[in-house]
């Protein structure tokens, strides 16, 4: 079953999660991040406004809070507002913990 514009039902588009569970983080840093992690996805169709469908992914709802939880945990304030993750190879990116 779905609803939200195409969303499978218990998943949270790539957008909707960077909204509710990003904390601060860049959208670029937040999607590498549960990548890493290995939050699952599912693919689907979106159905834009203008009449497009797009294929992309949804996250599944449960596991994302706790990935960025562990994400954040993990990561190494280097700087007044850059952290380090090891998750992410090194990676610095801009965050204050």
């Amino acid at each position: 079953m779905q609803h939200r514009n195409g969303v499978p039902q218990g998943y949270l588009s790539r957008s909707q999660a960077h909204v509710l569970h990003g904390v601060g983080l860049s959208e670029k840093v937040f999607h590498l991040a549960l990548h890493q992690l290995e939050v699952p996805t599912t693919p689907y169709i979106h159905h834009a406004e203008d009449g497009n469908d797009v294929a992309t992914f949804a996250y599944l709802e449960s596991d994302i809070a706790d990935a960025v939880r562990t994400f954040i945990d993990d990561a190494i304030q280097v700087t007044r507002c850059m952290c380090e993750s090891p998750l992410l190879n090194g990676r610095r990116f801009r965050y204050f913990k």
